[in-house]
């Protein structure tokens, strides 16, 4: 039997993710705003999707909607006067936001009860459309999800909640994704449920300036500069080449048939192992080397992982990867 919910929810997302899952299970999602195309997809395209998380771990959000019978609207084809209309028109009580773009005044304002939104670090630090990748860069390892009322000024409305989550040495993006994904469903529905409750849900006002500097988007094409890789670290170079999921082509391919096979992360060593820097052979085996530290690269020898680099390969040398989001 369904559960009559106590109150109308619209989730804003451009990804599939247990945060969304959950709201779904225990509250129910009323609408879902994507930030992909709405379009229908041939028939070949729909498949795949459907068992794409199967592969790469990660479902597709149109999917998965439409399996939950959630109406779906698009940004991708609406603007946001547009957007909040249908929340209106909905009778939506929470706007709930996590993976989203910028919103404006008319969206914020549109719910009856509350806009709220998902980040994850522990604000005011990390401000901005990247703190992950900016937390791993500086070897933040205790770190939150903030739940936090939306504002026209990014990621400062008062904070609702947080909950605590861990990024472990040597962690994958996947890892860590899953690591913010349990911690955000814990924080969100205990901020659900008070609102649901008519409860008086008080915030904490965040302080005007952040602690650390704004947490930038940078694409692939950026990671030449993203860090100095020369004069950086072990072990810093291991946490950031494993958030990165291995070897990036963006910082060039490893020559003969090793090219063909997708580089990991294996260990780390805080000294040099040559006087030669960059990514090198040493001993038989392939090191990513710099003045203060080395990595030790292996091969993943899975099928998945094999076929998910041909196909990086692919759109590296067509000069699509480098738009790609870190």
């Amino acid at each position: 039997m369904k559960k009559v919910n106590p109150v109308k929810i619209s989730f804003l997302t451009s990804r599939y993710s247990k945060i969304l899952a959950v709201a779904h299970l225990e509250f129910g999602v009323d609408l879902l705003i994507s930030n992909v195309s709405n379009k229908p997809l041939a028939t070949v395209r729909r498949l795949y999707n459907s068992f794409k998380h199967l592969f790469d771990g990660e479902r597709d959000l149109v999917c998965w909607a439409r399996k939950n019978n959630i109406k779906t609207i698009s940004m991708q084809e609406l603007d946001q006067e547009q957007i909040a209309n249908e929340i209106r028109k909905n009778n939506i009580d929470i706007l709930i936001t996590y993976h989203a773009p910028i919103l404006g005044p008319a969206i914020i304002t549109s719910p009856t009860k509350a806009a709220i939104n998902l980040h994850p670090s522990l604000l005011p630090s990390y401000r901005g459309g990247s703190p992950v990748l900016w937390q791993v860069v500086d070897g933040i390892k205790t770190s939150a999800v903030s739940v936090h009322r939306l504002t026209e000024n990014t990621d400062q409305g008062e904070i609702l909640q947080q909950y605590p989550f861990t990024i472990r040495n040597g962690s994958r993006k996947k890892d860590i994704l899953n690591a913010i994904d349990t911690a955000g469903s814990i924080a969100l529905v205990s901020v659900l449920s008070d609102i649901a409750s008519n409860k008086e849900v008080k915030g904490i006002p965040q302080t005007r300036n952040s602690p650390t500097p704004y947490a930038s988007n940078k694409k692939r094409q950026d990671l030449k500069n993203l860090i100095n890789w020369f004069d950086t670290p072990g072990l810093k170079l291991y946490n950031l080449l494993s958030y990165l999921d291995g070897w990036p082509l963006e910082l060039g391919e490893p020559n003969g048939w090793v090219r063909f096979f997708p580089l990991i992360a294996d260990s780390y060593q805080n000294e040099s192992v040559s006087e030669h820097l960059g990514l090198i052979t040493h001993n038989g085996r392939w090191y990513f080397n710099s003045r203060l530290g080395a990595v030790l690269l292996a091969i993943d020898w899975s099928p998945v992982a094999i076929l998910r680099h041909q196909r990086r390969r692919q759109l590296f040398h067509h000069g699509e990867l480098n738009q790609g989001y870190l």
